[in-house]
């Protein structure tokens, strides 16, 4: 994979489920269709699984889930003392990672999230991000899933596309 794509996406999240679409592009390019934006993170330390959902440069995904993983100590509680800074790591050819940033669903049902520069923070349960993420985010709140509203955030916004996975936390 070029360390240059780009995951523009809209990623939902309801604190039950997490929801997102598969379009990777570079630029105004398609690149794929079918791109796995949400990860299970199992963190051995904690014995929890968390679920991750990653928008933004793919050359930054690798150190935020890094990052995510030592920052979590379990029971919903990240080490506020990191700062997910991948600046130091990649070259000046490497897209900004201020772009590069996770929606986390805990076991518990907390959502929180993590991006450049910043403390991972805990945000509202009925939460969205990416390029579609206002639509998702007003969908949800009008009584869609997370699924239902990524795809139709995917009616409307060109770089998210309708090919949707959503995953349960339980």
């Amino acid at each position: 994979m070029i360390e240059g794509y780009d995951r523009m996406t809209t990623i939902a999240t309801d604190g039950k489920a997490m929801a997102a679409d598969g379009r990777l592009v570079m630029g105004d390019r398609i690149l794929k269709e079918d791109d796995d934006k949400i990860v299970k993170l199992f963190v051995e330390k904690a014995g929890e699984t968390l679920l991750v959902g990653c928008s933004g440069a793919v050359v930054h995904m690798q150190s935020l889930l890094e990052y995510i993983s030592e920052s979590y100590v379990g029971d919903s509680v990240f080490l506020r003392t990191n700062v997910y800074n991948p600046e130091e790591d990649f070259g000046d050819e490497a897209p900004h990672p201020s772009e590069t940033h996770a929606l986390i669903l805990t076991e518990q049902g907390r959502v929180f999230m993590a991006g450049y520069a910043e403390s991972v923070l805990e945000v509202r349960k009925t939460m969205a991000t990416g390029s579609g993420g206002d639509i998702a985010l007003g969908a949800m709140l009008a009584g869609k899933t997370p699924g239902e509203a990524v795809l139709i955030a995917s009616r409307v916004d060109l770089n998210t596309n309708g090919n949707v996975t959503e995953i349960r936390i339980a």
